[in-house]
């Protein structure tokens, strides 16, 4: 083993130093002397000084080296080009260091910068300097740190991936400078220079949060109440388009003391106190609030279907508003089939506003109202529609009126805003210990712990998990659900959901009717449907997943009209353009109205329909079709399984036949050969135990037989399971010789060697 030799001591005794630049374009120096990339015979010598340099102490395990450098090659090839690269490296360094020095060597297994002749680099220097900075936090301070960071590291690398860590070290390092300098520069009033520097950060990184509450402090610094409002819609939309996703509670905490400092609040009345605390919905707060903020949003509308917290939402919205802004906040609940007279009525009584009897209402309501600025949370909106003409008018005489309605449908007003509500987040099967993080878990334990006195553990994780998949986050049945522990275990209450959702029932006496059960909170949806449209919303539940517009008019005959009206009712919502969906709630109590036979009748069209598309689908993956047809045949899979299932059960061998290529193509193109490989051999198992049809011709069924064990053979191949793909290649050649199919006429089969086709 080679043994470190002593370097050269300057006239004070201490070594003297090799720096290595990385920040910028790459030197190397030592002893006031220079060197660049170009004394460095191959690149990949530079870029092992490089490589090395980068780490914090200077050394890396060869076999990291090889596979950073080299991840191509062999071992045995990667290490002879390491041994090269080492070769060539301690010839350019010792030009500087000298002939008697070993700046770079390998000892036991691990390559390294010698530290006995001093060692470091400029990147290690600012890490230094950055740690310094962020404690003192002077402005001079932290500019000297930030100004070495904000050069390019490593330019002539900038796409290798050995470099990206340290290139994202650097960037974070540098915005965390940019930030403590704004902060610092806002605590010593100086406005202008911290906007500056909050704006270099967001040019770097649009998504930088901090960096939008500097610019919102910023902006409250000068009394800018308006700008204060455009950052934060600036931040909502720069979020939603990047990470799609909305401001943290934070920035909306900020956001509402900011709002509060600048402006005295009031109400017109005073608003509901929640008899719940507010859980999740953060991403929808702050779509609301940006809605409310940007220009011209007069009628927003948050719709959504009973029970999924609209009217939950909207409170916590005004009373926000009642705290931070100078609107005057009232709130109006609708009752059934509200009148244009009674909705005067009940704005006069929510906004304190006296009229005369017999002069006209209407006009002494806006001129009492006049240069107010109001928020009116009109709630059960849905029942306001026959009086939206009023509403028209109210909102074309008063600039200063903004109304935020919480409704099942869209009162279908020129300038309404739409925020479409769903069901709180819900944790994945493999959540594990996290699954608490999420908003739907959240809500279920909290209204355990009031309703029964119980603290769920995390044994109870799981069933918990999945009593929230089940409801699919809809607040109401998780409340409804959460009502029955203490008296069923969470596993027992998994199961009781199992055989129906009329486990939802609340016999507490202060609850509103609509939210005395779930299916009370459908059935109030149901009486809003005419005739036509109750029709298709049962026949729509033939869809157990969203679906495409297109096959929803060829499977159940919808008409584009009924279609509209059930999405503006919250009943069925658009997933993506061109395709819609059914709430999974909302479909099980709509399939209860649909009768058995054209239940069965739906179920055939919706497979025959399917199963046509699966033809033509091998082909278009075969073709190289553009990635946003790919993206609808994948969502369309649980659409062709279900037909492929049916159509086993069915024993409808044309069907099968007929979708066999193209399913077992799609499977092979995605990759899910578990899942294409389970279907196959179940439908194998099913055509054997079913039997024969009367009617079936016994030489197709044998055909398809064969065909499907010839497809069932190539995916165990894809999952290295090699003694079944023979055992099942086996099958194939039997039943394609009991049909006379020529070995070569099955898919996905090469001819084995030695055997003739027919």
């Amino acid at each position: 083993m080679e043994r470190e030799r002593p370097g050269p001591r300057d006239a004070a005794g201490c070594r003297e130093g090799l720096v290595v630049h990385v920040l910028g374009t790459f030197t190397v120096e030592f002893g006031g002397r220079a060197l660049g990339a170009s004394a460095f015979p191959r690149r990949k010598a530079q870029q092992l000084v490089k490589l090395l340099a980068l780490q914090s102490n200077g050394r890396m395990h060869r076999d990291q080296v090889i596979e950073a450098l080299w991840p191509h090659l062999p071992p045995e090839a990667g290490a002879h080009q390491l041994h090269n690269a080492l070769s060539q490296a301690r010839g350019a360094l010792r030009t500087l260091v000298g002939e008697t020095l070993d700046p770079v060597a390998v000892e036991g297994g691990v390559v390294a910068l010698r530290h006995s002749i001093g060692v470091t680099t400029d990147l290690h220097h600012g890490r230094t300097a950055a740690g310094l900075a962020l404690v003192d936090r002077s402005p001079t301070v932290l500019e000297a740190a930030l100004t070495p960071l904000l050069g390019t590291l490593l330019p002539d690398d900038l796409y290798e991936p050995w470099s990206e860590a340290a290139r994202e070290e650097v960037r974070t390092m540098a915005a965390r400078l940019r930030l403590a300098l704004a902060e610092t520069l806002l605590a010593e009033h100086r406005t202008a220079e911290a906007v500056t520097i909050a704006e270099a950060l967001l040019r770097d990184d649009p998504t930088e949060e901090p960096a939008y509450r500097a610019l919102l402090r910023a902006a409250a610094e000068v009394g800018d109440a308006g700008a204060v409002e455009r950052v934060f819609l600036r931040c909502c939309e720069a979020l939603e388009r990047e990470l799609d996703s909305g401001p943290s509670d934070e920035t909306m905490r900020l956001l509402g003391a900011l709002r509060e400092r600048s402006v005295p609040s009031r109400t017109a009345t005073p608003l509901p106190e929640p008899a719940t605390p507010f859980v999740g919905r953060s991403f929808e707060l702050a779509e609301v609030e940006r809605a409310l903020a940007a220009p011209g949003c007069r009628l927003l509308s948050v719709t959504g279907i009973g029970g999924i917290g609209k009217t939950r939402l909207a409170l916590e919205v005004a009373r926000r508003r009642a705290a931070s802004t100078s609107l005057e906040v009232a709130v109006v609940e609708a009752p059934a089939d509200l009148t244009g007279e009674h909705l005067l009525t009940l704005l006069e009584d929510a906004l304190s506003v006296q009229t005369s009897s017999g002069e006209p209402r209407e006009a002494l309501l806006v001129a009492a109202l006049a240069g107010r600025r109001l928020l009116v949370v009109l709630d059960n909106a849905e029942h306001a529609r026959t009086a939206t003409a009023l509403l028209a008018r109210l909102l074309a005489a008063l600039p200063g009126l903004v109304v935020l309605a919480a409704t099942r449908q869209r009162l279908e007003l020129q300038g309404e805003w739409v925020v479409e509500l769903g069901g709180l987040e819900v944790p994945r099967p493999e959540a594990g210990a996290e699954y608490e993080r999420f908003a739907a878990v959240q809500l279920f334990l909290d209204c355990a712990r009031r309703s029964s006195g119980v603290t769920l553990g995390r044994g109870d994780a799981a069933a918990v998990g999945r009593i929230c998949r089940m409801l699919h986050g809809v607040p109401l049945a998780l409340e409804l659900a959460a009502a029955w522990v203490g008296v069923l275990s969470c596993d027992e209450i998994v199961a009781e959901l199992g055989r129906g959702l009329d486990l939802l029932v609340s016999t507490a006496v202060d609850v509103p009717e609509r939210h005395r059960s779930l299916r009370h909170a459908f059935e109030q949806s149901w009486r809003m449907l005419d005739a036509e449209e109750r029709r298709y919303l049962a026949r729509l539940s033939i869809f157990a997943a969203p679906c495409g517009v297109d096959a929803a008019r060829r499977v159940v005959g919808i008409p584009l009209p009924v279609l509209r009206a059930l999405s503006g009712k919250s009943l069925l919502s658009q997933v993506a353009p061109g395709r819609c969906a059914i709430h999974p709630v909302v479909r099980q109590f709509a399939a209860e109205r649909l009768g058995a036979d054209e239940g069965l009748a739906l179920a055939e069209a919706h497979a025959r329909h399917y199963l046509v598309e699966l033809d033509g689908v091998g082909t278009l993956l075969e073709s190289g079709a553009e990635r946003r047809v790919i993206h609808e045949i994948i969502a369309d899979v649980p659409h062709f399984r279900a037909a492929f299932l049916h159509a086993v059960v069915a024993r409808d061998t044309a069907g099968l036949d007929a979708g066999l290529d193209g399913l077992a193509k799609l499977y092979d193109k995605l990759g899910w050969y578990h899942e294409g490989h389970a279907l196959l051999t179940g439908a194998l198992e099913g055509l054997a135990s079913s039997g024969a049809a009367p009617e079936e011709p016994g030489r197709a069924r044998a055909r398809l037989v064969a065909r499907l064990e010839a497809q069932a053979a190539s995916l165990p191949l894809a999952l290295g399971r090699v003694d079944e793909a023979l055992v099942r290649r086996g099958a194939v050649f039997g039943a394609g010789d009991r049909v006379g199919l020529t070995y070569g006429a099955l898919p996905g089969q090469p001819r084995p060697p030695g055997r003739a086709t027919r």
